[in-house]
């Protein structure tokens, strides 16, 4: 089943970029294989599409083995999780999975998007908070700056960007 991909203003708007969170304008943008903006956009189509996904697909809050970290517990409550975007490891095995799915088991990449739904229940609206070009595991909910905490609170919907796709 497709989701509808939509950005967080602050995504948009930003004009951050370190290892562990940049935005949007500030996205690579050449012709290679590890051209941020383009793997972003391959994943808002496959999302819209509701095509299975090759990348490892979890929780924010959670290890490899599905146990949750306490010092994340604050990505627990806003229900951030991260997809590895790619390009993969070509050394990784993976399986594929829908974005609604967890998958521990999919491809590993550095760059990771970093993600939550706007409607936990039913997983429709999918909500892009940050891309992290460099996946440095947990990020401490209180390390400055955090994308996942400033932009993990109530939003409006009418604030959300909706990507531009055909969909």
């Amino acid at each position: 089943m497709p989701a509808i991909v939509y950005y967080h203003p602050d995504f948009i708007s930003g004009n951050y970029r370190g290892e562990k969170f940049c935005d949007f304008s500030l996205l690579t943008n050449d012709l290679t294989s590890n051209c941020e903006a383009g793997l972003l956009t391959l994943f808002v189509l496959d999302v819209e599409d509701g095509k299975l996904l090759r990348g490892k697909n979890k929780p924010s809050w959670t290890d490899t083995n599905g146990d949750e970290i306490s010092i994340l517990i604050g990505y627990k409550a806003g229900g951030h999780w991260h997809y590895h975007i790619g390009p993969y490891d070509p050394n990784s095995t993976s399986t594929q999975a829908k974005i609604r799915d967890l998958n521990i088991s999919g491809a590993t990449s550095a760059a990771v998007i970093h993600y939550r739904w706007y409607d936990p229940t039913t997983k429709k609206k999918l909500i892009i908070l940050s891309f992290g070009p460099k996946h440095r595991k947990f990020p401490k909910t209180r390390e400055l700056p955090n994308h996942l905490t400033s932009r993990g609170g109530l939003i409006s919907f009418g604030k959300l960007i909706k990507a531009i796709t055909d969909k």
